[in-house]
């Protein structure tokens, strides 16, 4: 997803309230939910060539996935990095309090 004029904490936001959407889907039981790994790459903070914006928005998204899945990474500088997985893992927590 490509978001226009959205800077890169404003996406990182975008992408929890779409992992937060998605795990709350209800789709039949409690060992059928799914996940999403999301990763951010910001213009022109990480990027200036649209190639190069997806291909760090991919890696993150990998790095995501290896970290643990149904978290956001963004691309940017490891205080980046590391505040979007704390928020991620903070909301997962409370997604989890709200089903028990």
């Amino acid at each position: 997803m490509i978001l226009l004029d959205t800077p890169g904490d404003a996406a990182v936001e975008v992408a929890e309230r779409i992992r937060q959407g998605v795990a709350a889907l209800d789709l039949g039981g409690p060992d059928r939910g799914i996940t999403v790994s999301i990763g951010t790459a910001a213009f022109p903070d990480d990027a200036t060539l649209m190639e190069e914006l997806v291909d760090k928005a991919d890696w993150a998204m990998y790095l995501a996935k290896r970290e643990g899945r149904d978290r956001i990474v963004s691309f940017g500088s490891a205080g980046h990095v590391e505040e979007a997985e704390r928020r991620t893992s903070e909301r997962r927590t409370d997604d989890q309090d709200r089903r028990s």
